[in-house]
């Protein structure tokens, strides 16, 4: 945990390339700007700004609350900066999801195909799923990590599912699509499986009375 760059006068940046960084990153990275040059680290804070940056795909609960408590109790400024903030959202892989269900047991449950494409200039690296993604806290935790053909058969048994999927290119841009949430529609229990065709990367599958929606 220390340093990979720094700003035009000096101030350290740190680059972590994962998601939901904790707490941990944010007391490892404020020791170690503090040892790399105490006057500057000082010098900052009086003047409050920032000590430090950190860039990141997203920030989590406890980083976020440690930075305002950071600034508000001590006066040391650490800036968070997504990825997003300073990419140009075209640069980012496209994605897209096919789903098809291929077939049912006798014990309502179905067999689902989820299929990713994605786009990238620089080409696709691989795909990361999260068959129990956290909707409330919107909280991505990979299941499958390295995914490089994007395709993926589960077995659905009833009740709720929310499912996400991730393109990571080539120069290390990710993208779970342009809708954060979106419902869809499989067929009900006496219809024949099928294909649904989705541009969405995360959904939700609820089954209610042989339906899922």
């Amino acid at each position: 945990m220390g340093r990979d760059g720094k700003m035009s006068d000096g101030t350290p940046i740190q680059v972590k390339r994962q998601d939901t960084i904790g707490r941990t990153v944010i007391d490892s990275f404020k020791s170690a700007v503090e040892r790399f040059d105490t006057n500057l680290f000082e010098k900052n804070s009086a003047a409050q700004k920032p000590v430090g940056y950190i860039i990141a795909f997203s920030f989590g609960k406890g980083a976020i609350e440690e930075v305002a408590r950071l600034k508000n109790r001590e006066g040391r400024i650490i800036k968070l900066v997504k990825v997003e903030d300073i990419v140009p959202i075209a640069l980012k892989p496209s994605l897209g999801v096919h789903i098809e269900e291929l077939a049912r047991d006798g014990k309502d449950a179905r067999q689902i195909a989820f299929t990713a494409v994605g786009d990238s200039p620089a080409g696709i690296e691989f795909y990361r799923w999260d068959f129990n993604y956290d909707l409330e806290k919107k909280q991505f935790k990979a299941q499958v990590l390295l995914d490089k053909e994007g395709k993926q058969i589960v077995l659905l048994k009833a009740g709720t599912h929310h499912i996400a999927v991730k393109v990571v290119d080539n120069d290390g841009l990710e993208n779970m699509g342009n809708t954060p949430h979106l419902p869809i529609t499989l067929f009900p229990r006496e219809a024949p499986p099928g294909p649904v065709i989705h541009s969405a990367a995360l959904w939700t599958l609820s089954h209610s009375m042989g339906i899922f929606t």
